[in-house]
């Protein structure tokens, strides 16, 4: 019992100090709450300035940039309007510096000619009498000219193609003549040129001739007459015709020499002379046939030698003056290069040219049996003998 009223006696002296403590508690647990709410109330004060510091710093940097951004801009107008003002004030200094418009006359303006579309494009200036010159839009130049054979006119014309219009060589050329024939326009090829070379005639056969109705003279005397840019005859530059229709060829054998000489004969020479070392052999040939087709006499007057010899062979009728010698030497191409097959194709071309002329064998064979640096040449006897003179 006694330990049981000590016990409830200590309970109740527990009860009566935890009643006593219980109320600092409750005021230090105010109080802790109460600086709680003070320290929170302190750091949201300090977040919130921290916050409207931010944002004021930001506004300022923002309002920065709005005023660079601002000023570059008022700077490029100010700009803009300086540089408007110089060219409108350059402009009234040229108007000003400019003469007073010409007085207007009565008499109406000569239109200038157009501007050549290719460097070495001729106009009617440059072009001899009777020719005219055509551009078409594919880059090919036409230059025509007017052929008169007997009764008949005759337009020749000479196509000339480039591959581009800043081009100033054309790649190739052709040549050809229209003859109307019942009811129908025949177009007659005449001939090829490449630049630099000579033209090749188109050799018609004996059906295109009856058809066209002209002779190899005609077609010859057409062909000769193509108006090519260059390398072509012009008949301009050839002297007229002596009163005993004589022309003198002297020099080298080429592709213009040759065309002077085929222009002196169809302007009426038929008397042509020779003093010339040789030259190119395939203009000679042409020459030749030239002077075949027209009947014309040919005389040496001093000395004739390789390409020349198929030149004066063209003449009808063939003399050699007192003083003068024929020489041969090895006939050669222009390259002096070809294959065996080439070789005698050529050959073989020389000799059927030899037959037409009427000479013997003998003078081809002289010839094929002299180097190309030494020169055989004919006794009077040999040419007499061998046909190469006739008169």
């Amino acid at each position: 019992m006694r330990e049981q009223h000590d016990t409830n006696m200590l309970e109740q002296v527990i009860k009566a100090n935890a009643e006593r403590l219980e109320g600092p508690a409750h005021e230090i647990k105010a109080a802790s709450d109460r600086l709680t709410q003070t320290n929170s109330a302190k750091a949201h004060e300090t977040r919130t300035a921290a916050d409207a510091g931010a944002s004021a710093a930001l506004l300022k940097a923002q309002a920065s940039r709005v005023f660079i951004v601002l000023m570059g801009l008022s700077f490029l107008v100010l700009a803009a309007g300086f540089a408007f003002w110089l060219v409108l004030n350059a402009e009234s200094r040229r108007l000003a510096e400019l003469p007073p418009p010409p007085v207007t006359s009565s008499t109406p303006a000569v239109a200038e000619a157009p501007a050549p579309i290719w460097p070495n494009m001729p106009h009617s200036a440059g072009a001899t009498a009777g020719e005219d010159t055509v551009v078409t839009t594919n880059f090919s130049l036409f230059r025509t000219t007017d052929v008169t054979i007997g009764t008949d006119k005759f337009i020749v014309k000479a196509g000339h193609h480039y591959d581009k219009g800043t081009d100033t060589q054309f790649k190739h050329a052709w040549c050809y003549t229209q003859i109307p024939t019942a009811g129908v326009v025949l177009s007659v090829e005449l001939g090829d040129k490449f630049p630099g070379l000579s033209p090749v005639i188109v050799t018609p056969t004996a059906a295109e001739l009856d058809k066209t109705g002209l002779s190899q003279a005609d077609h010859r005397k057409l062909f000769n007459a193509c108006p090519w840019l260059d390398g072509n005859p012009d008949l301009s530059a050839v002297s007229p015709a002596s009163t005993n229709n004589t022309y003198s060829f002297s020099g080298d054998v080429t592709a213009q020499s040759v065309d002077q000489l085929i222009a002196a004969v169809d302007n009426g020479a038929s008397h042509i002379t020779f003093d010339s070392p040789g030259g190119i052999l395939n203009d000679a040939v042409r020459g030749f046939e030239v002077l075949k087709a027209n009947d014309v006499n040919t005389v040496v007057n001093g000395e004739c030698a390789s390409a020349c010899t198929i030149l004066f062979l063209g003449g009808s009728k063939r003399s050699v003056d007192p003083g003068a010698r024929v020489g041969v030497h090895q006939w050669d191409t222009i390259d002096g290069e070809a294959d065996e097959a080439e070789t005698q194709a050529f050959a073989g071309a020389l000799v059927a040219l030899f037959k037409a002329a009427g000479v013997r064998e003998d003078f081809f064979i002289a010839g094929s049996q002299t180097s190309p640096e030494d020169m055989y040449w004919l006794s009077g006897h040999e040419l007499r003998a061998w046909r190469v003179v006739n008169s």
